[in-house]
């Protein structure tokens, strides 16, 4: 029996892995996407099931074609079971997330990080004792800082974590950096996608040096915000798959991440430079706020009519 674990075509452009869909983002503004027979849950791949992906592509063609005199959709074609080839579209960024129980299984859910020790999170105070799956006294709703990121349109921007996790991002960030709703949330760290993904290593200009200060102003984040505790794991994990962090992290360098520079290789503007200033969130000194900006007129202009046009 046919099982669709991956489908991964290294002639078509700009790949992106879900945890369940895989995307390729065409260069005339068609998107890509073929769903797989990977099951997930609590964000995390269990397993596959025949004709998983051929059924919920259908399930989903059904409705698009029953709905579509009330409202237009992005599809274009479906020329597989498993396939919808769609148009790339303005989505409303819209992000609310409510939380009534104390619960979750992944790194971000308010069991996880509970159960590690802290006591404050998403900016509420919890209370030593609670149980497993308990209701909280008020639901938690957290759309301020996503508000924040959506109010400066034109240059990118990002929430990260004192591990340097990217939790929150605008859509400026999506189409000048990475698209991070593409990445499953466990891949959406700095480290890992430096360390770790091709197609960012290849976008930097000096990935060595840029390498360097991320590791280095890494370190210094982590300390200052009293996350020792928690970067073990990831430090583990990327010392094993890279030996090229391994070797930065020996250094023990440690960078100031204010403000600086960089350039990058898009794969449709081409070199561009950007410069960044972080900012801290106030009441959260785990969370920092970083924003990108163009170096020169030019590349404000290109990455303007870019940005617009998308």
């Amino acid at each position: 029996m046919r099982i669709l674990d991956e489908a991964f075509f290294p002639e078509l452009p700009n790949y992106y892995r879900g945890k369940v869909r895989e995307n390729y983002d065409l260069p005339d503004g068609r998107r890509i996407i073929i769903t797989t027979d990977r099951i997930s849950a609590f964000d995390r791949v269990l397993a596959s099931i025949p004709h998983k992906g051929a059924i919920l592509t259908q399930i989903a063609r059904f409705w698009f074609d029953a709905t579509g005199d009330i409202a237009e959709n992005h599809v274009v074609a479906y020329p597989d079971p498993n396939v919808v080839v769609g148009k790339r579209l303005d989505i409303l960024p819209v992000e609310i997330i409510v939380r009534g129980y104390l619960a979750g299984a992944t790194d971000t859910s308010l069991l996880t990080r509970y159960k590690r020790g802290e006591r404050r999170i998403y900016g509420f105070d919890f209370a030593d004792g609670m149980r497993d799956n308990e209701a909280l006294p008020e639901a938690i709703i957290t759309p301020r800082l996503q508000r924040v990121l959506d109010a400066i349109p034109m240059s990118p921007a990002l929430i990260r974590t004192a591990t340097w996790d990217v939790i929150a991002w605008n859509r400026a960030a999506a189409l000048i950096l990475t698209d991070y709703g593409l990445l499953p949330p466990d891949q959406r760290n700095i480290l890992r996608l430096i360390f770790s993904n091709a197609r960012v290593r290849a976008a930097q200009d000096d990935w060595l040096k840029v390498a360097r200060f991320v590791v280095g102003a890494f370190r210094a984040d982590a300390a200052r915000a009293g996350a020792g505790a928690e970067i073990g794991k990831l430090v583990e994990e990327l010392s094993a798959t890279s030996p090229e962090f391994a070797a930065l992290w020996r250094d023990n360098e440690v960078a100031g991440q204010g403000d600086g520079a960089k350039r990058i290789h898009h794969a449709e503007l081409g070199p561009i430079e950007l410069e960044f200033s972080t900012f801290s969130v106030e009441g959260r000194p785990d969370l920092t706020l970083m924003v990108y900006t163009p170096a020169t007129d030019d590349v404000a202009r290109r990455m303007e009519a870019f940005i617009g046009s998308r």
